[in-house]
């Protein structure tokens, strides 16, 4: 085993023939060799979500009218092409595409900015003092996305959603910020808006995330306060079924996503992709998202010259 630290030794390693498996990588190297080894894409375990705080600590909680601007105004295809190269999946609802639990007739919130104009007209935004941006009761409504600045794929989320939001007029920042000020803020409920990630684990019980007695400041994974008495019981009758049979919870799941779908207590952005190189000789690697690469192991193997 040797740990590569870069893209160049992991190009030193595949054209050395050290390895027959290279991986993940959050991306394919320049220099890789289509001839040698076979690139195996699959969505990372961890999707990427926008926060909409139902009940912040410190602010007043944004109108229905702007929570769902906020939804219409990204154009989720280019932010996909610049934010990750196109190198990953638009999140539809809260499981990944490929669950055996996920739904598949869930659509995509419409990139409609004249609607969200609409929507902000509705609720009352005005830009008064002609400055170019929209004001609340006499005042610039201002928002900003807490991020963390560490990471680039985050601050390139931030900028791309915070530069649609402002061409509706709408005064919106991305503030990066140490990662354990995004913690702080997400767990304390101290934010409108933030950038994070949840990782996607293989059964699909995310009480965590969605029922509402998770959403005690400190211990809860449910940041933004959202409650939903129907999200709430679907979410405990799924895991009460006897032997949990993949059939039955799959429909009840499926009626869990579609209310979250539409609601979207979180914005469900993307799940970047993540690369296995496999040399040709080597056989049944199978990788995915829900469990190590290593996971079919006893699988693998060179066929006989």
């Amino acid at each position: 085993m040797r740990f590569l630290r870069d893209n160049n030794e992991v190009a030193i390693a595949l054209s050395e023939g050290q390895f027959e498996v290279v991986g993940p990588l959050s991306a394919t190297p320049p220099e890789f060799d289509t001839q040698q080894f076979t690139d195996i894409t699959y969505p990372a375990p961890q999707a990427v979500y926008l926060a909409v705080n139902y009940d912040p600590k410190n602010s007043d909680p944004l109108s229905p009218e702007i929570r769902r601007t906020l939804l219409l105004a990204p154009d989720r295809a280019t932010i996909l092409v610049e934010a990750v190269g196109d190198d990953g999946q638009i999140m539809p609802g809260s499981l990944l595409p490929g669950h055996w639990a996920a739904n598949n007739d869930l659509p995509l919130p419409d990139y409609d900015p004249e609607s969200a104009r609409d929507l902000l007209r509705r609720a009352g935004l005005r830009d008064t003092d002609g400055d170019g941006w929209l004001d609340e009761a006499g005042k610039r409504l201002e928002l900003g996305i807490r991020l963390n600045g560490q990471n680039e794929l985050y601050q390139n989320l931030g900028w791309l959603l915070s530069s649609y939001y402002r061409d509706l007029g709408l005064f919106v920042r991305a503030e990066s910020v140490p990662v354990d000020s995004v913690i702080d803020d997400l767990f304390t409920h101290d934010f409108s808006l933030a950038l994070f990630s949840w990782p996607i684990l293989p059964d699909p019980d995310q009480r965590l995330y969605w029922h509402s007695t998770e959403n005690t400041e400190g211990l809860g994974l449910n940041f933004t306060s959202y409650n939903n008495a129907e999200v709430d019981s679907l979410l405990e009758e799924a895991v009460a079924i006897p032997g949990c049979e993949m059939e039955e919870r799959s429909t009840l799941y499926a009626d869990l996503q579609k209310i979250l779908a539409e609601e979207r207590p979180v914005d469900f952005l993307l799940a970047p992709n993540r690369h296995l190189l496999v040399a040709d000789r080597l056989q049944g690697v199978e990788p995915g998202p829900f469990a190590p690469f290593t996971w079919n192991v006893t699988e693998w193997y060179l066929p006989e010259e």
